[in-house]
């Protein structure tokens, strides 16, 4: 009996339709599986790997000419869609993206929300508070009195309770001071355009002509509200 109720399980796996969805997971698991660890324990493999890699970073940094696309086994060979399928895999995918152009408009988006408010609940201070700081020292024309200065005035306007007209007022005028000096340091355009100008250099270094000796490009990156020369 035991063995007859194992053929007929078996059986209706490999012929049954719910034989399909118990099947398909456990396959998909112990191909991924495998993939892993045939890349990881194969040196061939891993090579070939490697080089697709490297084929797709000359594609990402805007090299559309596939005799320029090499790896270390040699040339590109797949062509049309099969590089934007492995861009998925790229190590590098997200490191090009500089943190601040995230941070920056969701933390003065946020601020915005909360200065246009048609009022103000005191739980409401979590949703911005660790975003001041960050805000205040992106504005370059505040000097750092002024900007501990606003920010110990927002914290007290916050801790006075119950409300009166002079914190509430304290705690409005800050706000204003702050979204003029943002709207003013026109930082986003900043942003943007040293993304661009990055993303301009690194296409034009990325396939250098062999006639044509690499030149150090120069760079710019802004960290805290202040511009670095790399």
């Amino acid at each position: 009996m035991p063995l007859r109720s194992t053929v007929g399980f078996l059986h209706g796996l490999l012929y049954k339709p719910y034989g399909f969805w118990v099947l398909s997971p456990v396959l998909i698991i112990l191909e991924i599986l495998c993939g892993f660890i045939i890349i990881d324990k194969v040196p061939y493999t891993e090579i070939d790997w490697v080089a697709y890699m490297q084929q797709v970073s000359g594609f990402i940094n805007g090299t559309l000419d596939y005799d320029k696309l090499e790896g270390q086994t040699g040339p590109c060979v797949s062509r049309g869609g099969m590089k934007n399928y492995f861009c998925i895999f790229d190590p590098e995918r997200d490191s090009k993206l500089d943190p601040a152009a995230v941070l920056y408009p969701m933390f003065v988006c946020n601020f915005v929300g909360i200065v246009i408010s048609r009022s103000l609940h005191y739980q409401f201070y979590v949703w911005y508070f660790h975003t001041i700081p960050y805000l205040l020292w992106c504005v370059r024309r505040f000097s750092t009195p002024v900007k501990l200065l606003i920010l110990g005035l927002i914290e007290i306007s916050w801790n006075t309770y119950p409300s009166t007209i002079l914190s509430s007022g304290l705690l409005n005028l800050c706000h204003l001071a702050l979204l003029v000096g943002l709207i003013m340091e026109l930082v986003p355009i900043r942003l943007a355009s040293l993304h661009v100008k990055k993303e301009v250099v690194n296409n034009s270094v990325s396939t250098p002509s062999k006639s044509q000796p690499r030149k150090k490009a120069s760079k710019k990156s802004w960290t805290g509200g202040k511009h670095k020369q790399a």
